[in-house]
């Protein structure tokens, strides 16, 4: 009988306040009442629920008692041992809520967190330029709040690019509130895009080209591609199956130029480079602009030394081609990887 008290009482719902700290003039800010909601949830009887302006003399009393930075942020007290943290920080007499996502109001420098603005610096007379603007979608649909967005001309945006010493447009400058999204997939990851700069500021520095290379006055990334074909050779592979590879590596063929070796053109380009397998195809050396390309191109062709890129190893399609030292078509077996075991 004892052993059955004992576990009703300890059953017993824990009893507990509420009490909600807000700051009413910040109407986006993080919605404190879904945490409330998810508390309730739980074992618990709340026996007095209130909400305090967070510049009210009992608010201030508790913000200075439990250290509390962020508002909107949640006290709770009451029989704290018997609910568990409720994935609260435990101080003492109280359970606070501390994981306020942005927006929220900071008190050390009484401002809001998390509005985040963005500015894109374009090139107008760059039609074929990369679109930046998946950089923001992407940023946003991780949770960050995009509260301005606007665009500025090469022209317009001097003073921009020589403060933070951009190269590469067009690119994206994100005000320092993108830092307060530290759980943002994107942000975890922004080494790979680009800069953080001292006053806070975040740079897009990793453009995906084609982009105009302000050092050079240039586009980078325009590609040629010349499919070198034997229209005598009726079984051998199909040379447009390469323009679905180089689109996978997101290389932008600015012009196609397609050539029988039979072409005086085709045969200066199989003496200059010494092509000995057809059909083939050859890149200008814009191709160099895109990094997963050249070190795929490492397996399946050369660099010349005047940058152009060249495929040389039919193999590996494991499809028909022509040998023009033998004059042959040749049927290449399918590669297979061997592992060794230790």
């Amino acid at each position: 009988g004892k052993s059955i008290e004992q576990s009703k009482e300890k059953n017993k719902p824990a009893e507990i306040s509420l009490t909600v700290l807000k700051n009413s003039n910040c109407k986006d800010c993080f919605d404190i009442n879904k945490i409330v909601e998810t508390i309730k949830n739980n074992n618990v009887k709340v026996l007095e629920e209130k909400s305090l302006a967070f510049d009210s003399e009992e608010a201030k009393s508790l913000i200075s008692k439990y250290e509390i930075q962020r508002i909107p942020s949640l006290i709770v007290s009451g029989q704290i041992d018997r609910s568990g943290e409720l994935g609260l920080i435990n101080k003492g007499d109280a359970l606070i809520f501390e994981d306020t996502k942005p927006i929220y109001f900071d008190l050390e420098t009484n401002e809001e967190i998390g509005r985040v603005t963005s500015i894109t610096i374009k090139e107008p007379g760059c039609k074929d330029c990369s679109d930046v603007s998946s950089l923001i979608t992407q940023l946003i649909r991780t949770g960050v709040i995009i509260s301005k967005e606007s665009a500025l001309d090469v022209s317009q945006a001097q003073d921009l690019i020589a403060k933070y010493k951009i190269t590469k447009i067009p690119t994206i400058i994100f005000s320092k509130d993108l830092g307060s999204y530290q759980d943002s997939q994107v942000l975890s990851a922004w080494n790979q895009f680009g800069s953080i700069e001292d006053d806070g500021s975040y740079i897009l520095r990793a453009v995906p080209p084609p982009y105009k290379d302000l050092t050079k006055n240039e586009v980078v990334g325009l590609v040629d591609v010349t499919y070198l074909n034997d229209n005598s050779c009726s079984n051998c592979y199909n040379v447009s199956l390469h323009k679905a590879i180089l689109l996978n590596f997101g290389t932008f063929i600015s012009k196609e130029n397609r050539l029988d070796i039979s072409s005086s053109e085709g045969k200066s380009l199989i003496t200059k480079y010494k092509i000995t397998k057809v059909p083939t195809i050859i890149l200008t050396k814009e191709a160099s602009a895109y990094s997963s390309l050249v070190e795929a191109w490492k397996q399946v062709g050369t660099v010349e030394d005047d940058g152009t890129f060249v495929f040389r190893n039919l193999e590996v399609l494991a499809l028909l081609y022509k040998d023009l030292t033998t004059n042959q078509v040749v049927e290449p077996k399918p590669q297979t990887q061997t592992t060794e075991s230790t």
